[in-house]
């Protein structure tokens, strides 16, 4: 009986795209269009926004001043903090 209770609680996503008759309810099909419009339009956004990450990115690696010495000697601290004294296991 258990079972039976977590099997209503846990219907699969495409039993909340069905009318009573089994065909896709009317409204759940527009709102699937939009989904796929709201997929299209973010992979279209991340592609974009990668493309700026690249450009930073090169721009960065040209920078000779780039990263700040503070921040390697921060991270040169931090990787010193946690070297074991024994060496490499």
């Amino acid at each position: 009986m258990a079972n039976r209770r977590n099997h209503s609680r846990h219907r699969g996503i495409a039993d909340n795209f069905h009318g009573s008759s089994g065909e896709p309810a009317e409204e759940s099909a527009s709102s699937l269009e939009d989904l796929a419009a709201l997929a299209a339009a973010e992979e279209d956004s991340a592609q974009a926004s990668s493309s700026e990450k690249v450009a930073r990115a090169k721009k960065l690696i040209a920078d000779p001043g780039y990263p700040p010495k503070e921040v390697l000697n921060s991270i040169a601290g931090l990787l010193a903090d946690h070297l074991d004294p024994n060496g490499p296991s």
